[in-house]
């Protein structure tokens, strides 16, 4: 089984750059509300709710706070290609246990 470490998470961390719109994507692929992302980051609701409506950019202290939750959640950031561009995913244990939840309780996380 393959576990990620601290050092493997901030590297992982330090070479992205979220944007507002991947933000509201990881966000609406795990299911959280604005309101867990900030407790799971310890960023401000106030600072990510200007963020993923665009009004702001968040100091990279806040945006490395954001990104570990997301990596931690089991978030999948994917760089852009020639022919696609950034996107992200679930690893497989997160989207199992999704998938597991929306059989067992018959709902969708949005």
């Amino acid at each position: 089984m393959f576990y990620l470490t601290s050092d493997i998470v901030t590297d992982i961390v330090l070479n992205m750059a979220l944007t507002s719109s991947l933000c509201r994507s990881a966000r609406a692929l795990i299911g959280w509300t604005i309101e867990q992302l900030a407790e799971a980051s310890g960023v401000g609701v106030s600072t990510i709710i200007s963020f993923e409506a665009g009004q702001r950019v968040p100091i990279r202290s806040n945006q490395v706070a954001l990104e570990r939750a997301f990596v931690e959640a089991g978030v999948i950031f994917l760089e852009a290609s020639m022919n696609e561009g950034r996107g992200l995913k679930l690893t497989r244990s997160t989207e199992a246990l999704r998938i597991a939840l929306i059989r067992k309780y018959n709902f969708v996380l949005d």
